[in-house]
């Protein structure tokens, strides 16, 4: 093998393992639908929801992010979300959930 087969290779495997360690850092996202991330902000009481306006292949896109019971829920909106006024909001650059 050669010497720059053997470096493509154990960058690939650094990858795999940063990717791994990434979602041991996380723990568990659940992805739903936009109305369903509204229903569970409804349940709680004094709801964190990270917020980023985020662009994909030209199409603009609000990325939710919030913790309930000990799930991450994340959903993804065209239309800009409202929340209720209990809700404590934090603008973020961009949210980035990992995907193998």
């Amino acid at each position: 093998m050669s010497s720059a087969a053997s470096s493509a290779g154990a960058a690939a495997a650094a990858e795999q393992a940063r990717m791994i360690q990434a979602l041991k850092a996380i723990g568990s996202i659940v992805k739903i639908e936009s109305d369903v991330f509204a229903d569970i902000i409804q349940k709680s009481d004094e709801p964190l929801v990270v917020v980023s306006k985020q662009t994909r292949w030209f199409k603009t896109f609000y990325a939710c992010l919030t913790n309930y019971k000990g799930l991450f829920f994340y959903a993804e909106s065209a239309e800009v979300p409202v929340f209720p006024d209990s809700c404590e909001i934090i603008l973020a650059e961009k949210i980035w959930i990992p995907s193998l």
